[in-house]
């Protein structure tokens, strides 16, 4: 059984939210704010107006005209308090120029003349596409613009916005009146200070965090596992696979894989088979004997397994952001078989290439990737003390002063138990003896883009008592490598007591991450597990 010691420590931290877009949706909101001006020329259906660029105008706004009449004065004070005005008709601007706009009428209660006052109508109604936004972001924007004053998003308006996120993180915003381009700008929406200057600095744009779940989950994954276009969070306790969407405000439960799970190790998604549907690798240790893993897939929204008895552990790894899936085996007395090898699809899921230089290391806190960008690649993985190791060419270039990846989850094969009791049955329980036959779940050590390095570091309640595995925080850290060492560009608020598990990618120039925490809720109430959203850039 996997063993679990956990703090009774309660946190609960509400949703954030603040104005992400606020910048950029003020900037459209003041293009389409109302504009005034008068009618300088009138020729049968065409009127000219003194409204320009400068004053905000653009082709597609709709001016409603008034003739002003005689003064609202104040009666006791004598105050001029507007001008009264009839209202004549509408016209639509079709073209603008530096010093006057020409509009056509499309709706006249009497002749317009010079002198008419011209208004512009507001809010204006404006509908909304967005390429490439994940549904979070696709959110943070949709609140953002519905706090606009000088427009509205509906499916009837004549205004479109497309808005195109690109491959670094940028927003480009297109507005568009019955398909004419009328205005266009690019928003930065990412942080890129890092590649100035030689000092490195990321930061969090978002944070979403889930109710609290009733289950001591162990495992995290996310993946695109159905038909749709949701991300969909898998997860573990140690016998039972549990499948949630991620709605972008929410994370809703969506069904279960009861399989034949004795002891979960951990859970991965990723498609190999190429159908654009993730599969589902779950590896699992059956009796405390062996390692059956197995492969799943939904179709028809139902569990589909399509392979089992697979004496692999899995574990996807991101190799300069690209999700690779890896594998490993292990002898029955616990030790790790040779090296990591790539797993594969190639007409049925085999394994594939060995990964050089990996004999003798875990696939638990094990990474791969070229960190300082001389196009090869190092081996990192956290030993059996939680140092980071570098390894370049096959020697070791490098090891961490601070622990990194220990969580409170392990396993043991009934061999390695029956050595353990043997140690206590003669009173020699070195616990530091012990110790050496527990298999941690290491924290994932993932390399992305640029050799950035993110990882978990746990901070235990004790380093002088090993097995007792009580964390009092949990911090998650983006590092990369520099001048012979790493060097720490980003790191999450402190989440108390233990992050067990974390999943993450890399898209448009932002890492996205959920982070997967135990707490406890109470005297004799069980552990608890919470979902953290993260998006870093």
């Amino acid at each position: 059984m996997l063993k679990r010691f956990f703090v009774i420590l309660f946190l609960l931290v509400p949703l954030v939210s603040f104005a992400r877009f606020e910048k950029l949706v003020g900037e459209i909101d003041n293009l389409l704010a109302p504009v005034k001006g008068y009618v300088v020329a009138v020729e049968g259906d065409t009127v000219y107006t003194d409204l320009t660029k400068e004053d905000g105008v653009t082709r597609g706004r709709v001016l409603n005209v008034y003739r002003e009449g005689k003064k609202i004065v104040h009666p006791i004070t004598g105050e001029v308090l507007g001008v009264k005005r009839s209202y004549l008709g509408k016209v639509k601007i079709i073209e603008v120029f530096d010093k006057y706009s020409i509009a056509s009428v499309f709706d006249k209660k009497e002749d317009f003349r010079k002198g008419d006052v011209v208004i512009s109508e507001t809010p204006v109604k404006v509908k909304v596409n967005y390429e490439n936004f994940n549904r979070r972001l696709e959110l943070l924007m949709k609140q953002d613009l519905a706090d606009a004053t000088n427009f509205i998003v509906s499916d009837s308006g004549n205004y479109l916005i497309n808005f195109v996120q690109d491959e670094k993180g940028g927003i480009e915003y297109m507005i568009f009146f019955d398909g004419k381009l009328i205005a266009k700008k690019y928003y930065a929406d990412v942080n890129l200070s890092y590649l100035s200057k030689g000092k490195p600095s990321l930061m969090t744009a978002d944070i979403l965090r889930s109710k609290p779940i009733d289950k001591e989950l162990r495992t995290i994954s996310v993946g695109h596992i159905f038909n749709d276009d949701y991300e969909y969070i898998v997860t573990a306790d140690e016998d039972t696979v549990y499948i949630y969407k991620f709605t972008g405000d929410d994370f809703e439960y969506v069904t279960r894989i009861d399989g034949d799970f004795d002891e979960i190790l951990n859970v991965e998604t990723i498609d190999l088979n190429g159908n654009g549907i993730d599969e589902i690798f779950i590896s699992n240790l059956q009796n405390g004997r062996n390692i059956k893993s197995a492969i799943y897939e939904f179709d028809d929204n139902k569990p589909k397994l399509l392979k089992r008895s697979i004496p692999y552990i899995f574990r996807t790894i991101m190799v300069n952001g690209h999700k690779k899936l890896v594998c490993q085996r292990i002898s029955r007395d616990g030790e790790y078989l040779g090296k990591i090898h790539y797993y594969e699809y190639k007409a049925d899921y085999v394994r594939g290439d060995a990964i050089d230089g990996t004999n003798g290391i875990g696939i638990f806190g094990f990474g791969y990737g070229d960190i300082d960008n001389d196009g090869k690649k190092e081996i990192l993985y956290l030993n059996k003390q939680f140092r980071l190791i570098i390894i370049k060419d096959g020697k070791k270039i490098f090891k961490s002063h601070n622990y990194f990846g220990k969580t409170p989850y392990y396993f043991m094969l009934e061999n390695e138990k029956k050595v353990k009791k043997e140690y206590i049955n003669r009173n020699e329980d070195d616990p530091f003896e012990i110790l050496h036959y527990k298999k941690f779940l290491k924290g994932r050590v993932y390399v992305y883009d640029g050799g950035k390095i993110y990882i978990l570091k746990n901070e235990q309640v004790s380093d002088v008592l090993p097995n007792l595995l009580k964390f009092k925080g949990s911090v998650f850290e983006g590092l990369i490598w520099q001048r012979k060492m790493i060097r720490k560009i980003w790191e999450s608020d402190t989440f108390k007591p233990t992050i067990v598990d974390y999943y993450g990618e890399e898209r448009f120039g932002k890492n996205y991450v959920v982070l997967l925490r135990n707490f406890g809720s109470g005297l004799f109430k069980g552990t608890k597990s919470e979902f953290i959203y993260l998006e870093v850039k």
